[in-house]
Formats: C-alpha cells, structure tokens, sequence
C-alpha cells in the first residue's frame, strides 16, 4: 500500500479508501506517521475529499485502497506543507 500512496502522490492520481466506515475518494496530498497519540507509528494519508474537505485518514490492515486514473491539478488552498500534526512526512506535494 504504501508504494502506491506514493505513486497516488507523485503522480497526483486520485486515491478510493474503503472502510468500515465507508469509503472516500481522496486527492492525497501527504503521507506520513502518527506521532505521539493512542496510534503511533501507524501511516497516515492527508488529502482532500471533495465533498467533504480536507481528512487526516489513519490505515489500518482493514483500509482497502485503489489507486485511480483519474488525477487531481495540484496542492489545494489550505494546504500545508510540513504540517507538524502528521508527525514524520515521507512524502508530500
């Protein structure tokens, strides 16, 4: 999974997360580790969902994920770079 976040990220290619909860389409902007919370060291996908805003999605061994062809234009207003709540960026836009 993580390889294709990356791509999903590089390539700026719309990402499909399905979870229990449902599932969310995402323009991926950063991937990352949890620091300092009840879910350290767990990965994290920042991105933009166009209906519903920018979302701090945790994966877990239960996240399915489908890397899209569709592509997004580039970072959306409201991004953040570095943002310090992601804990350790590895990749980013």
């Amino acid at each position: 999974m993580r390889r294709r976040i990356m791509i999903a990220i590089r390539e700026r290619r719309l990402i499909r997360l399905v979870r229990s909860s449902g599932r969310i389409v995402l323009e991926p902007h950063c991937y990352g580790c949890l620091y300092g919370s009840a879910q350290r060291g767990a990965d994290v996908v920042l991105g933009c969902a166009p209906t519903l805003g920018w979302l701090r999605v945790v994966l877990d061994a239960e996240t399915e994920f489908d890397l899209l062809d569709e592509t997004f234009p580039g970072p959306r207003a409201g991004y953040v770079r570095n943002d310090t709540r992601m804990g350790r960026v590895i990749l980013q836009l």
